[in-house]
């Protein structure tokens, strides 16, 4: 196996997501998110939440894309949007 040599580089500074970041990203709205975060579940427990989670919008897609193609071979428009 070849050994893989690492680069060591210097001052480079990784920023954290935020809880409210990490629930935009999988496409909650903010009031949504306000409520979340007034509740009394922990910073570490928020961000299992959002990580646990589906993004609405790639789900949407992938149905639709499913739908298109299945209702074009079968000659049928896309009802279902």
């Amino acid at each position: 196996m070849e050994q893989v040599k690492k680069k060591r580089v210097k001052n480079i500074r990784f920023r954290k997501l935020t809880e409210r970041e990490c629930f935009r990203l999988m496409g909650m709205e903010d009031v949504d998110i306000d409520k979340l975060l007034a509740s009394d579940i922990s910073r570490s427990q928020l961000y299992h939440l959002a990580g646990n989670s589906i993004v609405v919008d790639v789900l949407t897609g992938i149905f639709r894309t499913m739908f298109i193609e299945q209702n074009a071979e079968k000659g049928q428009s896309d009802a279902l949007f």
